[in-house]
């Protein structure tokens, strides 16, 4: 876990990037000067009405557009949680800094991800009901929103997979599996595996078990890196020495 820097540190740099004054001569950075400017992220011109309240949210839990140096202060305290991944996305989807998620809440922010825009997730489908209840009027608290968060990829790949199942044989083509893994997973893809999809088919096609076990290699690739290096590191230590190890609560 890292350190908080000091109220002083945040203060000189809080200022460097203060854009706003209200009436009052109370100093704030407006949403899009700190996604741009502190956080460095470029906003395309034709979605930066959708993203740009989406990630503003994650720091400004007053939700009117201004980050003060309070709310600045605790965000970076908040960066320095264990889980900060989880907790950034609930507060992306929690629009209303309730503590929960709705299925409206979701559903929103979900239909902007790109994607749902390469592949049009079913928000009729059992998935939904089963983690917001038949009529999708449940809740979610934190710990319910992370359940479904990891279970999410794999409900939107299975929709993909079933889309183009066109025989209903429970395979596709070799050519489906490149399309939907260059949609839904191209940050998981290493260059090797991008290139060679089509080929690892052997001119097969792909059941959907093949397709299951290759995304949860996918998944746990890094720590299979992991597990590598660990094995190497161990063999060049001298005998007696002691042993790195890899648990199995680090693999999904």
């Amino acid at each position: 876990m890292s350190k908080s820097a000091s109220r002083e540190e945040l203060s000189r740099v809080f200022s460097n990037y203060v854009d706003f004054k209200d009436a009052k001569g109370k100093e704030f950075i407006t949403g899009p000067a700190f996604i741009k400017k502190f956080i460095g992220f470029n906003v395309s011109e034709e979605s930066k009405d959708d993203a740009m309240p989406l990630l503003t949210r994650v720091v400004d839990t007053t939700k009117d557009g201004l980050i003060s140096f309070e709310e600045f202060c605790a965000f970076e305290k908040f960066l320095t949680t264990p889980d900060v991944s989880y907790r950034m996305a609930f507060r992306m989807f929690d629009a209303t800094s309730s503590g929960f998620v709705t299925f409206e809440e979701f559903k929103l922010v979900y239909s902007k991800t790109a994607a749902h825009q390469s592949v049009p997730f079913d928000f009729d489908c059992e998935f939904v009901r089963r983690h917001f209840g038949p009529t999708k009027k449940k809740e979610l608290s934190y710990t319910d929103f992370t359940q479904m968060l990891n279970n999410l990829q794999l409900e939107h790949l299975k929709q993909a997979f079933e889309k183009r199942d066109r025989e209903k044989d429970g395979t596709i083509f070799p050519l489906d599996l490149q399309e939907i893994m260059s949609m839904l997973r191209k940050n998981a893809l290493t260059p090797f595996v991008s290139e060679n999809l089509v080929a690892l088919a052997q001119g097969n096609k792909i059941s959907y078990s093949t397709f299951l076990a290759l995304n949860r290699v996918l998944t746990n690739l890094d720590v299979l890196q992991r597990v590598f290096d660990v094995t190497l590191q161990n063999k060049s230590k001298p005998k007696g020495g002691k042993n790195e190890s890899v648990s199995k609560d680090d693999i999904s």
